[in-house]
């Protein structure tokens, strides 16, 4: 599953690819179906077409209301007998790069130039590619997470059996996982997730909050390098790393402000509360000993000034004593207490 159109989300379906728009899903280029065309993967490139990756060539696809338009890109001999190809990224040159059959790595300029990337002899078994912002690219490598190095070569980052994923988040830490190692490289440094460790992750997405969410699954590694099975898997795991930058000053708690009136009051009296941010609020009243006597109010309220009326019943239906009662109000990020005199 991909998004595209900015929006979308794009799946392949035994009826071929299908857009959901947040309300139906809509046929998408659904002559790509059968074993023929099966389909390895699609990009959107924000500048121009979709690229989907099939058995049979890369298709350069324009969607129009009309006629959708293909042009079918062969992949020349010599560069993946299976024709198979994989996690399709763009450079920040508008380049095409690619995974092809045993790890190699390729680029297309978009122009019927296809090159296989320098490192690819020292990547076979590659699973996974990322490129950065800058260019760099990176890779789960048979043995390492690594990223390219025009003059060095592999620069290896932490150790892995059958490395499986390589991503890029929004902040710019690059995850990376296989087996013995799980984890994101942020300046200069390789932090492992404990919790993960020692099975791999091959899927990872942001849950929006700060968190990522991993899977987690164990390799045989006694299979044959390249075809590892999975074995037991562990579900789904979500890890929040720590800032990015330098600390900021933490915002100060939002403060309740509240009121009773009349008070001292008889039969009634009407309390009111301004939330400075919209929040769930309960408010509830107690006597001096401590013991709530009635909730009269429960409900999600927006920033502002809001009342609320007592009328000195119980939640049992019993009216109160003349005596001292408290009235507490509770939110997820604040909470205000005051006191009210009953006069009979």
């Amino acid at each position: 599953m991909r998004i595209i159109f900015g929006d979308e989300i794009v799946a392949y379906t035994d009826f071929g690819l299908k857009t959901y728009d947040g309300n139906t899903w809509n046929a998408f280029a659904d002559t790509l179906k059968g074993e023929d065309d099966f389909i390895r993967d699609i990009l959107d490139d924000p500048s121009g077409p979709i690229w989907i990756s099939t058995n049979t060539g890369l298709l350069e696809y324009y969607h129009s209301s009309d006629v959708p338009s293909y042009t079918t890109h062969v992949f020349p001999q010599g560069i993946s007998q299976k024709k198979q190809f994989y996690h399709l990224s763009l450079d920040p040159d508008g380049e095409l790069i690619m995974l092809a059959d045993y790890g190699a790595i390729i680029t297309y300029d978009l122009e019927d130039e296809w090159l296989v990337h320098q490192g690819s002899t020292g990547s076979l078994y590659t699973k996974d590619i990322a490129v950065e912002d800058d260019g760099t690219l990176w890779a789960a490598r048979a043995n390492n997470i690594s990223w390219w190095d025009s003059i060095r070569g592999w620069q290896d980052v932490a150790d892995v059996t059958e490395g499986s994923l390589v991503q890029i988040d929004d902040a710019g830490r690059v995850w990376g996982s296989g087996y013995g190692a799980t984890g994101y490289y942020e300046d200069g440094e390789w932090h492992t997730i404990d919790i993960l460790n020692p099975h791999a992750s091959s899927s990872f997405t942001v849950n929006g909050n700060g968190g990522y969410a991993l899977n987690s699954f164990d390799i045989d590694i006694y299979g044959d390098p390249g075809h590892m099975e999975r074995t037991d898997s562990y579900g789904i795991w979500e890890f929040v790393p720590g800032p990015v930058s330098v600390e900021e000053e933490p915002e100060p708690l939002p403060v309740l402000e509240s009121t009773a009136y009349p008070n001292p009051f008889n039969p009634s009296t009407t309390i009111q509360f301004s939330l400075p941010k919209a929040a769930e609020t309960t408010l509830s009243v107690y006597n001096i000993s401590g013991q709530k006597v009635a909730t009269i109010a429960h409900d999600y309220y927006s920033a502002g000034i809001h009342s609320v009326r007592w009328d000195a019943m119980t939640d049992s239906g019993n009216q109160c004593s003349s005596g001292i009662y408290l009235y507490r109000i509770q939110t997820q990020y604040a909470d205000t207490s005051g006191k009210i005199v009953l006069m009979r």
